[in-house]
């Protein structure tokens, strides 16, 4: 699942910030 997120990241390098946080929020749930 990370390295999935880590390419979303690299496709639309925009809202690192907002995907970042939807990680932390995963792993909190």
């Amino acid at each position: 699942m990370i390295k999935m997120e880590k390419f979303k990241v690299r496709l639309t390098p925009v809202p690192q910030v907002l995907i970042k946080l939807n990680v932390i929020k995963g792993n909190k749930e």
